[in-house]
């Protein structure tokens, strides 16, 4: 069999061969059989590039098959801040191996696609990464971003609206598993180490959670204390 890319025309047995998707037999602009495909029998890939679009133009999608798979991608055209390259989507279910598979071979058959040297075409894999896992902070961590918080929340008193802010405080900002251990902290070594407006923010948090009254005014107790 004959190994590498070859740009040469698509009958129905290549088509099965490559193990390409029936729903590509729909699709009057993609459909290959008939047509020159840029393909490698041997590796069971094969690239199709889409249409040109007048909104994306020069640039243009790319699908590139291997072994059964789809992966899309988009080869972008020299720009004054970049050169030419082609980014490609990798699903984070899909091993190292074949990925190692899809940027050697995606260079190769695009390197045919412009009649040019594989190895002048950088191929990027965007890797879609697991969601991040919140882990509960300790309390000496969560205070300098609550303080960082000062000028959002004034902000938003100046227009009346900071409810919006308490409201997210607990499960956007902070975790409900962090709030016992803030709380505790603050009974410990008090409110000072918040700035007027965080405190006041996060008085008000904590009197949601339990349901009671707060005040902060100025001359008041210290927040939780005793």
């Amino acid at each position: 069999m004959q190994m590498g890319f070859i740009k040469a025309p698509c009958t129905e047995q290549v088509f099965d061969a490559l193990r390409l998707p029936a729903s590509l037999r729909e699709s009057e602009s993609l459909n290959p059989v008939g047509r020159d495909l840029i393909h490698d029998p041997a590796a069971c890939s094969a690239l199709i590039p889409h249409p040109f679009h007048y909104s994306d133009y020069p640039d243009r999608q790319l699908s590139f098959y291997l072994r059964g798979q789809c992966f899309r991608a988009w080869e972008y055209v020299t720009r004054p801040d970049n050169l030419d390259r082609v980014e490609v989507s990798i699903g984070d279910d899909v091993d190292e191996a074949t990925c190692e598979d899809v940027a050697d071979l995606l260079a190769q058959a695009v390197g045919l696609l412009r009649d040019e040297a594989a190895a002048s075409i950088p191929v990027k894999l965007l890797r879609k990464e697991a969601p991040r896992v919140r882990v509960p902070r300790p309390a000496a961590e969560i205070i300098p971003k609550l303080n960082t918080l000062a000028e959002h929340y004034a902000r938003l008193k100046h227009f009346n609206a900071e409810e919006v802010a308490v409201a997210a405080l607990i499960g956007v900002v902070l975790l409900p598993e962090e709030v016992a251990p803030l709380e505790r902290h603050l009974q410990e070594f008090g409110w000072d180490e918040l700035v007027p407006d965080v405190r006041e923010l996060v008085a008000a948090a904590l009197a949601r959670v339990h349901g009671t009254a707060h005040s902060t005014a100025p001359g008041t107790a210290t927040p939780g204390a005793a």
